[in-house]
């Protein structure tokens, strides 16, 4: 693949040059070649028990705490992302009950108060998530409360 790329580059008729041209593009194609694809996390989980295992690690979440509903949905959609409302439905968030209280507010805070509270009761989730699982933030994704499973599903064959 590289040689043909080679010649769409540097012409035969180049020289001695050529070798040393060839060389050094051979390096730069072989930069860009993408890297051996990841070897993708196994994850099998039963959801209406929410046991689960993570390359064999056993874990399981309670059906009435907010990571069971968040973590059914992941599985469900896996490798695709969940949007930030979506996250907020599954976790049960009430805009009206803060998530932490701090007895001096600054302006900024009383503006945004209420992104705020969205984004650490997502963030509280999602450690709670992690540390059961032992998932890493590039398996399980936080990017600005939009999560993603990044990871391939195992269905037990029984």
């Amino acid at each position: 693949m590289f040689e043909v790329m080679l010649k769409i580059y540097l012409p035969l008729d180049f020289g001695e040059r050529y070798e040393k041209y060839r060389g050094m593009l051979l390096e730069i194609l072989k930069e860009k070649e993408p890297k051996e694809k990841l070897s993708l996390l196994k994850i099998e989980y039963n959801p209406i028990s929410g046991i689960g295992y993570v390359n064999g690690k056993r874990f399981k979440f309670k059906d009435d705490q907010p990571e069971y509903q968040l973590f059914r949905e992941l599985y469900k959609r896996i490798g695709n992302k969940i949007p930030r409302e979506k996250v907020l439905k599954l976790i049960n968030f009430k805009s009206d009950e803060p998530v932490f209280k701090e007895p001096e507010w600054t302006e900024f805070r009383k503006q945004n108060d209420v992104t705020t509270s969205e984004t650490l009761a997502i963030n509280k989730v999602v450690k709670k998530i992690r540390s059961r699982t032992g998932l890493t933030p590039d398996q399980l994704v936080n990017n600005n409360g939009n999560l993603t499973l990044v990871a391939q599903k195992v269905i037990k064959s029984s």
